[in-house]
């Protein structure tokens, strides 16, 4: 084997290495920026997923910022194509060129719904000062099996008017099979009055599941958030009482919510449970006392949500993103089986939700059973 000696053999290496490993990707990132300010027309934002490409590449780095083009809708589907400048003309090598027109630029005005699996293999969020053991918690969990005709499980929603992405703007697929839709970032958050629409649909299907699964349970189909949004949790609170008094069988009240993720770029996120198919992600909500509210009992609820969880990722992998603990108590004082859950968010659709929905039933009632 012949030895490299010599000093002006190591700083001829060092120097050979220095170009390949630090000047070029700086040039490759030089370059696509002086794409970006030297080139002519109208500029456009990438907006979809298709940015997720290989980090290092130069057609992750040109797609990573703006791409300078000009784009017009080319058929009725509105697909658009792309004239590159003539910054461009002879500089991009042909596959990145092929693939830069194979991605979809926002409508004017518009910003990016994309799809993104937020589980992972933690149990918690924790969003308090307390220090959350998952075994103990297990321990102190109370599970009540369905041993009668009499309700055991209370569905509600303090915020019945949450709504789903309207489908205004028909999700886009990359290249890669992920998808991306777009909204208008100067509307508000989706709400609608309308059940085939809101979280109140949602709570209609999961109850449907939990009823085929012979867990007896009621639906409070009441808009709590109907007129004044600041009254929502003292509504639903009188209402879970009301439901508790009447049927003191009940020892679960879920109440089915809809997520809000969006990123500070403005991306607005779908959940996707992919394992699932064309399904959102759900989250559990746990309340505690340490905002000096009476919520003495948290951690037995929150050994059920976690219980719960431990289901979800048993039957369903990638449906249940880590349950977040909050230090307000969200209502759940009221029983030892309060919990909240959040189906999807505002990315996803009604059908996305649909399939979350009945995922967690099941895996509700598949706890439900295993206290028999």
């Amino acid at each position: 084997m012949k030895k490299i000696g010599g000093a002006k053999t190591k700083i001829a290496l060092f120097f050979k290495l220095f170009v390949v490993y630090a000047l070029m990707p700086l040039a490759a990132l030089s370059f696509a920026l002086l794409l970006w300010i030297t080139g002519g027309g109208d500029f456009y934002r990438l907006e979809c997923l298709a940015l997720e490409y290989s980090a290092d590449s130069l057609a992750a780095r040109i797609a990573g910022g703006s791409v300078p083009a000009s784009a017009e809708p080319n058929d009725e589907s509105g697909a658009y194509s792309y004239q590159f400048p003539d910054a461009a003309d002879g500089g991009l090598p042909s596959e990145i060129e092929e693939r830069l027109e194979t991605l979809p630029f926002a409508p004017e005005g518009m910003k990016p719904i994309v799809k993104a699996d937020l589980s992972s293999d933690s149990d918690f969020i924790n969003t308090t000062s307390f220090s959350l053991d998952a075994s103990a918690l297990r321990e102190a969990a109370e599970l009540s099996p369905a041993d009668s005709d009499a309700p055991l499980v209370l569905v509600l929603h303090t915020h019945g008017t949450e709504a789903y992405y309207d489908g205004a703007y028909s999700y886009c697929s990359d290249p890669d099979g992920k998808a991306s839709g777009w909204y208008d970032p100067d509307a508000s958050s989706p709400r609608s009055e309308d059940r085939s629409k809101n979280v109140v649909g949602i709570g209609d299907e999961f109850c449907r599941v939990l009823e085929e699964n012979g867990v007896p349970t009621v639906h409070c189909d009441k808009l709590h958030d109907k007129p004044d949004f600041n009254s929502s949790y003292p509504n639903s609170y009188a209402s879970a009482v009301g439901y508790l008094e009447k049927y003191p069988s009940i020892r679960y009240v879920i109440d089915i919510h809809r997520d809000s993720v969006v990123r500070a770029n403005g991306d607005k996120i779908a959940t996707d449970a992919s394992a699932c198919g064309d399904c959102a992600q759900v989250m559990l909500v746990a309340g505690t006392d340490e905002s000096g509210y009476y919520h003495p009992d948290w951690r037995v609820n929150l050994g059920c949500a976690l219980l719960w969880k431990d289901t979800m990722d048993s039957l369903y992998p990638s449906l249940s993103r880590p349950i977040y603990v909050r230090t307000v108590r969200f209502n759940q004082h009221v029983s030892h089986g309060a919990m909240l859950l959040e189906i999807g968010s505002c990315g996803n659709t009604f059908e996305e939700a649909k399939t979350a929905a009945r995922c967690a039933a099941q895996s509700l009632a598949a706890l439900i059973r295993s206290a028999e």
